[in-house]
């Protein structure tokens, strides 16, 4: 799990867990990110897509995945 600067979305989300939900070897990724309140609970689920240059750039650091969902939702790791 990632924590964040608290984004105000109706609900305030203050963690974000990524899970792979598609991976097409060498192609492409997509990720479904689960986002969570003070409370921990979930407040919603998204979808992220990375496309193949995106993909070719993830190599093998995990980070790189969690920066990119962060920054596709627009979240501020802390």
């Amino acid at each position: 799990m990632s924590a964040i600067v608290p984004v105000d979305k109706q609900r305030i989300i203050v963690r974000f867990e990524v899970s792979v939900c598609e991976l097409v070897l060498n192609t492409s990724a997509s990720f479904c990110a689960t986002c969570y309140d003070i409370a921990d609970k979930v407040v919603e689920a998204k979808m992220v897509y990375m496309n193949s240059e995106e993909y070719a750039s993830w190599g093998d650091d995990d980070e790189y995945v969690i920066k990119f969902v962060a920054d596709s939702l627009g979240f501020v790791l802390v």
